[in-house]
């Protein structure tokens, strides 16, 4: 009954990580999850299950999760069909959509899916996918990597250098070339590819610290002592908090959410802690963990639970106001979440005066109204202490033109005896979902066709998070509906959210009222092998469940097999026909792609070549490049001589913007590489952020055979090699940011495949 308990608020958790909308031109719009409402795009808007996404003639937009970034061409309409801590699942249905993928575990999937096929990376690259306007084709185009694209009823592999167009649901080749030539929208996602490599945060915080990204451009890394290395931004306003420039948005499942203004407002308002330095805010990030947890804001509330949820600014004019939380000060979610999760989510900080595990755990929800017991530095901090009407925060309006002052009367009156929470007790309004500048902006509306196309799929996704919400109607039930903001929200489109899943079971079939419900269709091409972990519908997610790979505190895989490996193109195998496992009958394995290695996994595939009526597939073999030598900027990556056949296109080129950041702006002196030390302000770091070396699995060469049924290739044998955290899969994380010259523009040129 305990491990049934266990798995069940394991279960409620909320992912770990969410797409961050980092930049767009043009006109784009979305719907959040469970409603059918469209809006103005806004910069660091976090993406979740269910949410849509539309980029319109002559826009473009770009999506992180993690270091993985998606890029959306114009006239182009996608979806999140599943978001969690180890699938990153789209739903391309119209429109050009390019990929790179800098790191992919062995417990982690990425899918795209189109009316015409499924498309699994196999490992890092560049892909893009073109679906045509009327959806009759789609495009993939492999510049880097390998992955599998699944029919109906069968799959066929895609390497390096390939371009097929296929069209209908069986994988009918419409077209194709090797080597194909890049376009406008192209270059731009090299352009912003080159940007992230030459990234100097990445050093700090990691890769997978979604918004690392943006920090070179508008900050500085310098020493701190008491916090170690911190990121101080630049241009600030007189008078500028954390958490003050920007507006809140009810964002499900974890309510509200603070939405920063600047364009380097994401990672540091979602992970890490502010402290106030003489006049200076500066962000600690605190030390490097391999898949840090995302939570909506950083901050305390002055007040307390149900109806007492904030201040009064004025005589009859409630008020609501918050302030940053301080390096060693705990966040405590008020939405369904495990003491295990609670845990994850401050690892990145070093609590000195609350004990984080302590917490109350009622019908799998925490309750964390009862925090007076803790002492906030920040709390008697003039500058650090935001306050607005109620009606500002609840309707999702700009903060900064409606801050009211408090004066230092009015601070001791209001704090003498408050309370403080991580959240108020607000229900949300329609306006909450998407904030009042997006609600009444402009914005374009997508063609009715592009959003109700079925798309074909390998996996079913799971329900979105903003059908019915638990948290919202527990606000409206406690009495947290604002007079006068309009009716309290409590759910979306229950039309579009498919029903809750079932236990976990690694051998049962997909839920098919989960992927009707996305507008999906299971493809019946059997993938080789087993799912990989966590994968299974009703599966424990991973960082918030500490015996799951790639979680905080553990191996990544455990041992376990990674994704379904392909089938190469045929159809299934009649009775008592089937091919071996990992190699099917007939097929003949790709040569070994040099410098592109991934850690072998009981199932991974043996690559099949393909080749279309036009030609052998377009596969090379580069020599491996010597480890600490950072690459040249993407020479690979220039179009080679080859048929000069164009790519079947579904938009007009996109203008190229200059890009005056591809080469970031000088970095004063970096803090120097150092372990851990003891710091006067704060204990030591939690002591599961050091972990020993472990068995890591290693990397495979498969051999180019002839023709023959053979079993798979094994790994040759090397020394164990400990987790990798990171996409460097030779090295342990650090515990403490610390540049290190040469070993780090290394791995961001090849941190995929060494």
């Amino acid at each position: 009954m305990l491990v049934c308990g266990a798995q069940a608020a394991l279960a409620a958790d909320p992912a770990s990580r969410v797409a961050r909308l980092s930049d767009f031109s043009g006109a784009v719009s979305f719907a959040p999850a469970g409603s059918d409402d469209w809006a103005a795009a806004t910069l660091n808007r976090p993406f979740t299950t269910g949410d849509r996404l539309w980029s319109d003639q002559g826009s473009r937009t770009e999506l992180h999760v993690g270091s993985t970034a998606l890029r959306l061409g114009q006239s182009t309409g996608a979806t999140l069909v599943d978001l969690d801590d180890r699938t990153t699942q789209i739903k391309l249905t119209q429109g050009a959509l390019s990929v790179r993928v800098r790191a992919l575990p062995p417990d982690q999937v990425v899918e795209i899916d189109t009316p015409n096929l499924a498309f699994q990376v196999q490992e890092p690259g560049e892909y893009r996918l073109d679906v045509a306007p009327d959806g009759s084709t789609t495009t993939v185009t492999v510049w880097r990597g390998n992955g599998t694209a699944y029919g109906d009823d069968r799959s066929a592999p895609l390497a390096a250098g390939q371009q097929v167009r296929f069209g209908g649901t069986d994988l009918a080749e419409a077209g194709g070339t090797d080597y194909p030539n890049r376009d406008a929208f192209d270059r731009w996602a090299e352009a912003r590819d080159a940007r992230e490599d030459a990234s100097a945060s990445a050093r700090y915080v990691g890769r997978e610290m979604t918004g690392y990204e943006t920090l070179d451009e508008y900050g500085t890394w310098r020493e701190e002592d008491g916090y170690g290395a911190v990121w101080v931004p630049r241009a600030v306003p007189v008078g500028w908090a954390p958490y003050r420039t920007g507006h809140w948005a009810w964002v499900a499942p974890w309510g509200w959410t603070w939405v920063d203004d600047a364009p380097w407002g994401f990672a540091p308002f979602h992970y890490g802690r502010w402290a106030y330095v003489g006049t200076t805010w500066c962000w600690v990030p605190g030390p490097v963990v391999p898949r840090p947890v995302y939570a909506p804001a950083l901050v305390a509330f002055v007040g307390g639970g149900g109806v007492s949820w904030g201040i009064n600014i004025s005589i009859g004019s409630p008020g609501v106001a918050w302030f940053p939380l301080a390096p060693g000060e705990a966040y405590r979610p008020v939405y369904a979440a495990s003491p295990t999760y609670v845990t994850n989510i401050n690892r990145t900080v070093v609590v000195n005066n609350v004990t984080v595990n302590k917490t109350i755990i009622n019908n799998n929800v925490t309750n964390v109204t009862n925090v007076n017991r803790v002492t906030y530095i920040n709390a008697n901090n003039p500058a650090a202490l935001t306050a607005v009407p109620a009606k500002t925060f609840v309707n999702g309006q700009p903060v900064g033109p409606a801050m009211t002052t408090l004066r230092p009367e009015q601070m001791r009156a209001q704090l003498t005896h408050a309370q403080f929470v991580s959240t108020p007790a607000l229900a949300p309004v329609k306006t909450s979902l998407v904030g009042a500048a997006a609600a009444n902006g402009p914005h374009p509306l997508p063609p009715a066709q592009v959003f109700s196309r079925q798309a074909l799929a390998v996996r079913a996704p799971q329900a979105p998070a903003g059908g019915h919400d638990p948290l919202a109607e527990r606000f409206r039930s406690q009495g947290g509906a604002l007079p006068g903001a309009g009716p309290a929200w409590v759910g979306g489109n229950a039309a579009r959210v498919a029903p809750a899943r079932g236990p976990a079971n690694a051998g049962a079939q997909p839920m098919p009222a989960a992927a009707q419900a996305a507008g999906l269709r299971l493809t019946r091409a059997t993938p080789v092998g087993v799912p990989r972990p966590g994968n299974e519908p009703g599966g424990p997610r991973g960082p918030n469940n500490p015996a799951a790979p790639g979680g905080p505190g553990s191996p990544q895989a455990h041992g376990a097999p990674s994704s379904p490996a392909p089938q190469a193109l045929m159809a299934p195998a009649a009775p008592g026909a089937a091919a071996r496992p990992g190699q099917p009958s007939g097929a003949m394995p790709m040569p070994e792609r040099r410098g592109e290695e991934r850690p072998a996994t009981p199932n991974a595939p043996a690559q099949a070549m393909h080749a279309p009526p036009q030609g052998p597939a377009g596969t090379t073999t580069r020599p491996p490049r010597p480890e600490g030598i950072p690459a040249a900027p993407r020479d690979e990556r220039r179009p080679m001589p080859s048929a000069q056949q164009e790519r079947p296109r579904n938009e007009p080129p996109v203008q190229v913007r200059p890009e005056p950041q591809s080469h970031p702006a000088p970095v004063p002196r970096q803090p120097e590489a150092r372990v851990e030390a003891p710091r006067p302000m704060m204990p030591q770091p939690h002591p599961v952020e050091v972990r020993p070396p472990q068995p890591q699995p290693q990397p495979h060469v498969v051999e180019m055979r002839p023709p023959q049924p053979q079993p798979q290739p094994r790994p040759e044998a090397r020394p164990p090699q400990p987790p990798q955290p990171h996409v460097e899969h030779h090295e342990a994380a650090p515990t403490q940011p610390h540049p290190q010259a040469g070993h780090n523009e290394a791995q961001q040129h090849d941190g995929e495949r060494h």
